[in-house]
């Protein structure tokens, strides 16, 4: 139950960013500048977070309706601690991201150019994870990483049949970058436990986004005062199209926070690219709704086969990624007169055990782990149990099927 929900999730949270992109492009044309467009948008975004915040206070059943949307939610909480240090970097990350995308948005009218660009961060994600973890990648993540870096490459050729260099330049670097930062650093910030509850993604997201808006501000003032100052002369119709995208985009980042909560940011990233696969029908269905604003998806045949063959490469990829991860129990018998608080002390330092409980009966520990494949993970926890003392037995279970109430 608790992996469909994950998927859920994740693939939620793609399909509504895939939503928001050509809302912006229209945002974009309507605003007489794309960055006086990008600081209504978070300023915008920031009030109508905080509005969506209060109405999830609302009382149903004696529960607030967010418990709905995330089961932790109770109230709202002034993060701090090393939980604050990780959202002042996810706000680092964000806002870096923002200038990459906003640019490309500038630069590009094709959101099945835009969706597949956006994908590299898996990569990074992955690297990130490997680096952490002193690991090496396995060949099927390869596999993985390439099918999606190479799938989107070809999914965002241009209609002319062009990539655009700087533009993958800018996302390469700027976009999927500082969305590397943020997607680690909202890892981070699911793990931490305050009075026994993990913070929650309604909470994170209307923190980050509110300093992200501080800094994006300054950036853009530095950039020209004007970016600023004359957002106070929007349109109302300007208006109206980042109402609704920014409250599309926060049950996004929402969706996508909780289902970082579940599960390693790499495979979170990778569910969610299911965007790329959106990109052309997206396109095709926004030149029906509002012609004039997209670029035309181009009736070559060849260059329609390349961007649907890099689709299905980011998919093939995608699902692979996702159906990497491996979970097992691991049940342990120590010998008569360990130390049985040493022991558990010792289990839960092994990369990639989530809980170490104590139990009665036949063996002493059970050890829930997760990790990427199943013979790098028997391998690793293995070797690591035998490294300590005390450890007489063990059995590994590899989980095939689980529930749990979240």
């Amino acid at each position: 139950m608790k992996r469909k929900i994950f998927y859920l999730l994740g693939i939620l949270s793609g399909v509504l960013s895939a939503i928001v992109i050509p809302l912006d492009i229209i945002g974009e044309k309507t605003a007489p500048n794309i960055w006086i467009y990008a600081n209504v948008s978070f300023v915008v975004g920031s009030l109508i977070s905080v509005l969506i915040v209060f109405f999830l206070l609302v009382p149903i059943k004696g529960k607030p309706l967010g418990k709905y949307v995330d089961p932790n939610f109770t109230r709202i909480k002034f993060i701090s601690g090393k939980a604050f240090k990780q959202i002042v970097l996810m706000a680092f990350g964000n806002t870096i991201a923002s200038l990459g995308y906003f640019y490309v948005l500038y630069a590009f009218s094709d959101p099945s150019a835009i969706l597949p660009f956006m994908q590299a961060a898996v990569a990074y994600i992955i690297l990130c994870e490997i680096f952490t973890e002193k690991d090496s990648p396995t060949i099927s993540e390869l596999h993985a990483i390439s099918s999606i870096l190479f799938g989107a490459l070809l999914a965002s050729m241009s209609p002319s049949g062009n990539i655009d260099v700087l533009g993958l330049i800018i996302v390469l670097t700027l976009v999927n970058g500082g969305t590397t930062i943020v997607a680690l650093s909202q890892r981070k910030v699911r793990s931490v436990v305050v009075d026994a509850r993990r913070y929650d993604s309604i909470n994170i997201r209307l923190w980050y986004l509110l300093l992200t808006t501080l800094m994006f501000l300054v950036v853009t003032y530095i950039m020209n005062p004007s970016y600023v100052l004359e957002m106070f002369k929007i349109g109302n119709e300007v208006i109206i199209i980042v109402v609704v995208s920014m409250t599309i985009t926060f049950f996004a980042k929402v969706t996508y926070i909780r289902a970082v909560g579940m599960g390693k940011a790499s495979i979170v990233q990778a569910v969610s690219s299911v965007s790329a696969i959106l990109g052309i029908p997206i396109t095709i269905l926004s030149n029906l709704l509002s012609p004039g604003y997209f670029v035309e998806i181009s009736t070559n045949v060849w260059i329609l086969i390349i961007k649907v063959i890099g689709a299905v490469l980011v998919a093939m990829g995608i699902i692979l990624l996702a159906l990497s991860e491996v979970r097992a129990i691991v049940l342990i018998r120590i010998r008569a007169g360990a130390s049985p608080r040493g022991i558990l002390e010792s289990l839960s330092k092994i990369r990639g055990v989530i809980r170490v409980s104590a139990v009665t009966g036949k063996y002493d520990y059970v050890v829930q782990v997760k990790l990427r494949t199943l013979g790098k993970a028997y391998g690793l926890i293995a070797s690591e149990l035998d490294k300590i003392k005390g450890v007489e037995d063990y059995i590994w279970l590899s989980t095939l099927y689980e529930w749990e109430e979240i």
